[in-house]
């Protein structure tokens, strides 16, 4: 039966519930989780990094203990961590601006590079791309078997395929979708000045590797500080948790129909041109200070998580909460 679960941290772990239902599914203790960006998932198991040592501690869903089955070091200070591959590797991104990959079969540190002047602050993947934010405001697109290959070969730096620099200040939240090497996919940035943007990618291959520029399509601007976001499979829609709360911002609108009967869509922003405050609807039920929001696979649940320990499951189509997560554990707080 498949079950779509939901994670939450908080200064007393990670607590696991079922999306559909709310009920808690596991609690992942003996950690204290500092951010959304903290704790990533695969079908089976999570890896956390602890917000006050630098220890990497991971938990199976599938077993009945909530202790660690795991628990290893880090080289050094961790702020990030991703899941790639359905759980073939872990990526860390690391205070000092590294970033460093594992095999989770073998345990094998599999190499680290240098990736931003600042500490890497966020992190998103698929199909192989990973897409590293950092404080320095730039967002970096990496082919990870390609960088791989480059340290294995004895590279002095590992370069990406490439990086977009239109934020100017942190990047909290990177959202990657399917099909980037191919064209088809978008990478979506937010950071703390009140933005989130999306791009394309232009890839191409020099030889045995790809290269590529980025493009931006469009500039969605907030309010205030932006702490995540969510896409839908159809990339018609961005959720985005804000310290003002929960919004929806459509992608596209509709244009008045013709003398056929006919209408179309129309991409809303672009390089030139802004999409504003205005233009975005909130969810008028929403806690402030909103730091975490995901979608269901389908598209029509959202879940947000408050600082204050609230969190909510809401429909999508008429952003009326649908249910309440209570649990004793989110009494603290939640961090992501």
């Amino acid at each position: 039966m498949f079950t779509e679960i939901v994670g939450v941290g908080t200064a007393n772990g990670i607590q696991v519930y079922d999306l559909r239902r709310g009920t808690k599914l596991a609690q992942c203790t003996g950690v204290s989780v500092g951010g959304r960006q903290a704790f990533g998932m695969s079908e089976t198991w999570v890896a956390s990094v602890s917000d006050k040592r630098a220890v990497c501690h991971v938990y199976m869903l599938n077993r009945g203990d909530a202790s660690a089955k795991l628990v290893f070091p880090f080289p050094e200070e961790i702020g990030c961590v991703q899941v790639l591959d359905g759980g073939r590797y872990l990526v860390a991104g690391a205070k000092s601006g590294r970033i460093l990959v594992w095999a989770t079969a073998s345990g094998r540190m599999l190499g680290a590079w240098d990736a931003h002047y600042g500490a890497v602050t966020a992190l998103g993947s698929s199909d192989g791309v990973l897409v590293s934010g950092g404080e320095d405001a730039a967002a970096h697109v990496w082919v990870l078997a390609q960088a791989l290959d480059q340290l294995a070969r004895g590279d002095s730096a590992v370069t990406p395929i490439a990086s977009a620099a239109e934020h100017t200040m942190a990047i909290s939240s990177v959202h990657v979708t399917p099909g980037v090497l191919a064209g088809r996919g978008r990478i979506y940035t937010a950071a703390r000045d009140h933005t989130c943007k999306q791009w394309r990618v232009r890839v191409e291959r020099q030889g045995p590797r790809y290269a590529g520029r980025t493009e931006l399509l469009a500039t969605l601007l907030y309010t205030t500080a932006i702490s995540d976001i969510a896409v839908d499979a159809s990339e018609t829609r961005v959720f985005v948790a804000t310290a003002a709360g929960l919004f929806q911002s459509n992608l596209y609108a509709h244009t008045q129909a013709g003398a056929d009967g006919t209408g179309a869509l129309t991409a809303l922003g672009g390089t030139g041109s802004a999409v504003y405050s205005e233009n975005h609807v909130q969810f008028a039920a929403a806690e402030t200070d909103v730091v975490a929001v995901g979608l269901s696979c389908d598209g029509t649940l959202a879940v947000s998580a408050s600082r204050d320990g609230v969190v909510r499951v809401w429909d999508t189509g008429s952003r009326q909460c649908l249910r309440t997560i209570s649990d004793k554990q989110l009494a603290g707080g939640v961090s992501g």
